[in-house]
């Protein structure tokens, strides 16, 4: 009868099969357990249609014994798939209100609850308890669909192959947890292991089953590898174990209070599997699976049996829960549990079974105090909670946790006063992550010093002439304004495709510089280069920040430090290299195998969470919140002050207006940046004002300013004077200048573990200026006849130095500032410094190209001093020159004496 109604009611499809649509709302008359909810709320949604679990891990057994239920009971508990809730039916209480967010685990009791009111047992134990039905169709729309709601009726009407596919391993293969279950018969399979699994399910008695637990599944299940590479993966504990990252943080922060005491690993996938072994273990050698224990005997068997299967599944539980109105005090709700706490009369709850439910909560947020707070409302006095939690660890109103602390950095030398969090171990994907990060800042830094050694060779190839300047310029100077645009479109865009754009852009400019034939061409490569290079140098370190906590911010900052300083430093050594034995082109080529390398780590193991994007906004819109205005006034501004910078003293005198007219206009549109930062225009800017509001940050822009000028000012230099005045080849002048990093790298290092120690920056920032400070003065003092000990020692001292002031200026910077404003906050600081790049390069090549024009007099020679004067002495600057002067002594005398006080100045 009923299923002619159906044929009747039902459109059909093309096929001739019922349509999947609603039926008539007559369709839907005997029972109304589920209570209404919008299904397409994003909370819902978020489950894509599907229950986690389709069988209950939890005991009721143990409930039972804890609560002993009574008539008058009203009960809240969370539905999971409705194993327990059916048990605590059978006691008959007062009223039951199953919850659960998931709409798919609240079908699943739906039809639970359908089965036993429409079927008889013969039908009901194959579909709940072997999770097969050949007839399930027939089942549902002829017997159960009067006693379902619209859309659990929908839902198994089109999920039927659940219980009839031949294929199908049935319902408890299905859910997350199906999951879970296959990488079981995997590993299994994998390990041949099956025969015992067979053996440990047939086992007739506790000690028998110890004995195939021990030798034939222990080894395999409880494999830290398997758990190390599966299990411990964050998706595949919460698809297929239903574990939030809430409460995997508690499993991480119990196993690691645990193995301090006990000096054992702290990682993730160490806390997962200590876990595993502290659960696992236990039940296989306390409880008979085979007699005693359904729940893992379906995992392992993939049904029940007739001996050992949850209570609700009994012939007795069947007989009393399908009598008439045995099911009409069960309430199905759809929703959060606070929401359900809020329309339950106050003072009404007896009982109330949250099991880990508070552990998806934040320990810190205010959603679990208030749930907490409705709870209390709820309850009636003298009832009863069974949790798997503590009421004391869940904050009060506006507490913070420790990981909440507010870094609170006044001009003390101290970069956060406040309670910083126990240092968290880093996991495998951090190590992952980090040797990418270390690959592409290598090339960045490379990029910006391989020049020096090999740029005499290019200019002379493509005849630059006093165009040779640009082609390091071109690389700055683009590098150098797109920091803060990557800055901020980091924070909107997230990190990790900026970053792996910013890698492609520059494998893309260096494939052009490579290849180029003439001087524009390799100007317009570097320029490109220099874009991606931008977005390496603010990301890299926008991105350490994101995945290390403030005060350990300087130990892996000074790692990079490190790196960026043995790129900048080897840089002269592979260019002189390059250029001397190979060709100057593989200056740029051998960017691309290495590009390669970061972007398979960065595309494989970067996982870096940002705000996502607000409801109702589009990519245009998005884009739109973009600095565009400002970055330009920016970009324009600096391009001036570089053209001042480059022709005073060579193109042009320093007094021309054609030095000063865009000096001055530069330094106009840099306070007309600033001023457009602080209006109304611009909402969201690209370097916010209140970075500058701090002394302490400030100072240390300011540090950073100076020591990158430094650094290249003496990194471009150095080769110079090794090639002209101490006769080296490139390759061995690039050699020369090694000691700067024998000094960087370590002193970066060992400053960043003392600032994590200490907290205390200042300190630093006075040594590093005393270093540095000192250092370059001593390099004024160098000439063709030092010894080795004072140019090594000399270096020495000023990479010291260097070192020092690299590790200690980011992290007071971002100390004042709120974790928001890292990406803004460091990439302020990454154009700071590479804003004194562009003076680190342009001010001593102006020095050096003027006081080499006042000096020609003193050549003799015309055609050497025609080589030598318009820019020119920088590109000739190679032992080939001098050696080709040895038999005219005196000539050489007198290029060597140019070359002498054009240096002493520099």
């Amino acid at each position: 009868m009923m299923q002619s109604i159906y044929q009747t009611l039902r459109p059909k499809d093309a096929s001739g099969q019922p349509a999947k649509v609603p039926l008539p709302a007559a369709f839907y008359q005997n029972h109304a357990w589920r209570l209404h909810y919008h299904d397409q709320l994003a909370k819902h949604t978020q489950f894509h249609d599907e229950y986690i679990y389709a069988f209950t891990w939890e005991d009721a057994r143990q409930d039972h014994a804890l609560l002993n239920l009574r008539a008058d009971d009203v009960i809240l508990a969370i539905t999971s798939a409705g194993d327990n809730i059916l048990s605590y039916a059978t006691k008959s209480p007062a009223s039951i209100h199953a919850v659960d967010l998931n709409p798919g685990q609240n079908h699943l009791l739906e039809l639970k609850l359908a089965c036993y009111t429409a079927l008889p047992y013969e039908d009901f134990w194959p579909l709940f308890g072997e999770g097969k039905h050949p007839g399930f169709r027939h089942l549902l729309l002829n017997h159960l669909s009067p006693h379902l709601s619209r859309r659990s009726f929908q839902y198994w009407r089109e999920r039927v192959d659940v219980f009839e596919r031949p294929s199908s391993r049935g319902l408890y293969d299905t859910g997350g947890s199906r999951h879970a279950l296959r990488v079981l018969r995997w590993t299994a399979r994998l390990l041949r292991c099956r025969t015992g699994i067979r053996q440990f399910l047939a086992s007739g008695s506790l000690p028998e089953q110890v004995h195939a637990w021990k030798a034939l599944l222990c080894p395999a299940l409880l494999s830290p590898l398997l758990c190390k590479l599966v299990v411990s993966q964050e998706s595949f504990l919460w698809k297929a174990l239903g574990v939030p990252k809430s409460q995997l943080a508690m499993i991480e922060a119990d196993h690691s209070a645990r193995a301090r005491a006990n000096s054992r690993g702290q990682g993730r996938w160490q806390a997962v599997w200590r876990y595993m072994v502290d659960t696992l273990d236990p039940v296989a050698q306390q409880t008979h699976i085979a007699s005693d224990n359904p729940y893992y005997y379906v995992c392992l068997a993939g049904q029940f049996s007739q001996t050992c299967h949850p209570e609700y599944l009994s012939a007795e539980a069947h007989a009393l829960l399908s009598q008439p109105g045995a099911l009409d005090n069960l309430h199905l709700h759809t929703d959060e549990i606070a929401e359900v706490l809020t329309r339950i009369t106050p003072a009404s709850l007896t009982v109330a079974v949250f099991m880990d439910s508070m552990d998806w909560f934040d320990p810190g947020a205010d959603s679990a105090t208030a749930q907490v707070t409705l709870l209390n409302r709820a309850m009636k006095i003298g009832g009863q909670i069974l949790r798997t939690f503590k009421f004391h660890e869940i904050a009060a109103p506006g507490q913070h946790t420790p990981n909440d602390a507010p870094a609170d950095a006044e001009d003390n030398g101290e970069p956060g006063n406040g309670e910083q969090p126990p240092a968290r171990k880093k996991t495998w994907r951090f190590w992952a992550v980090f040797p990418a990060l270390c690959v592409t800042t290598f090339l960045a830094a490379l990029d910006t010093s391989i020049l020096s050694t090999a740029l005499p060779t290019i200019a002379l190839d493509l005849q630059a002439g006093e165009l040779y300047m640009w082609i390091t310029n071109a690389y700055i100077l683009s590098s150098t304004v797109v920091l803060p645009l990557f800055g901020q479109t980091a924070n909107i865009f997230g990190r990790r495709w900026m970053m792996i754009s910013s890698v492609v852009v520059f494998a893309i400019g260096s494939g052009m510089a490579g290849g180029a034939n003439n001087t524009s061409a390799i100007i317009a490569g570097r320029a490109i280069q220099g874009i991606g290079g931008g977005g390496i140098n603010v990301l890299v370190d926008t991105v350490i920040c994101d995945l290390v906590p403030l005060r350990q911010r300087g130990q892996y900052v000074a790692l990079m430090a490190s790196v960026w300083a043995v790129g900048t430093t080897i840089g002269p050594v592979l260019g002189g290299a390059f250029a001397q034995h190979v060709s100057w082109r593989w200056v740029f080529y051998i960017n691309l195998p290495l590009c390669a390398v970061s972007l398979i780590l960065l595309i494989l193991f970067l996982r870096v969470t940002h705000p996502p994007r607000p409801p109702n906004t589009s990519i245009w819109m998005q884009f739109t919140r973009v600095d565009l205005l400002g970055n330009t006034i920016l970009t324009t501004a600096v391009v001036a002050i570089l053209l001042a910078l480059t022709w005073g003293g060579s193109a042009y005198p320093w007094s021309s207006w054609r030095v000063l007219v865009p000096f001055l206009l530069g330094l106009a549109g840099l306070a007309l940046f600033l001023a457009h930062q602080a209006s109304r225009l611009c909402p969201e800017p690209s370097i916010p004002l209140k970075v500058f509001k701090s002394s302490t940050a400030i100072c240390a822009l300011w540090i950073a300013f100076l020591q990158n000028l430094l650094l290249y000012w003496i990194g471009y230099f150095l080769p110079v004077y090794f090639q002209a005045l101490r006769n080296l080849s490139a390759t061995s002048s690039g050699l020369a200048v090694l000691p700067i990093t024998g000094a960087i790298a370590p002193s970066g290092i060992v400053t960043g573990i003392l600032l994590a120690k200490t907290g205390k920056y200042r300190p630093f920032h006075f040594l590093g200026a005393i270093g540095t400070t000192v250092g370059v003065g001593l390099f004024s003092l160098l000439d063709d006849k030092s010894p080795a000990r004072e140019w090594a020692g000399f270096q020495v001292l000023y990479g010291i130095g260097s070192g020092m002031i690299f590790s200690s200026t980011l992290p007071p910077i971002q100390a004042v500032l709120p974790e928001s404003d890292v990406a803004v906050a460091t990439g302020t600081w990454a154009f700071m410094r590479s804003f004194g790049c562009i003076w680190g390069i342009a001010i001593p090549t102006s020095i050096f190209n003027t006081r080499i024009q006042a000096g020609l007099s003193r050549v003799s020679d015309p055609v050497i001093r025609g080589m030598l004067g318009g820019g020119g002495a920088y590109a000739v600057a190679s032992e080939g020159l001098v050696r080709s002067l040895a038999d005219r002594p005196v000539l050489q005398g007198e290029v060597l004496g140019l070359y002498k006080d054009g240096l002493r100045w520099v």
